[in-house]
């Protein structure tokens, strides 16, 4: 990921580790949890989670054999 896109979204993740002690500990017990809770925080706090678009016409599908 490009530090720019993940920089603001490691502070939702620290947020979220304050909010949660007992997730601190657990990633403190287990380091090899570390990686999906990172993951997992990028997902949750993405730029493009609240942007929703709308069809402005007919759905159209297309299946190729």
């Amino acid at each position: 990921y490009p530090l720019g896109a993940t920089a603001p979204r490691g502070h939702a993740g620290m947020v979220n580790l304050i909010q949660r002690p007992a997730l601190l500990e657990q990633l403190r017990a287990d380091r090899s949890l570390v990686g999906r809770f990172i993951d997992e925080t990028l997902r949750r706090e993405s730029p493009s989670a609240g942007m929703w678009r709308i069809a402005m016409s007919g759905l159209v599908s297309v299946h190729r054999a």
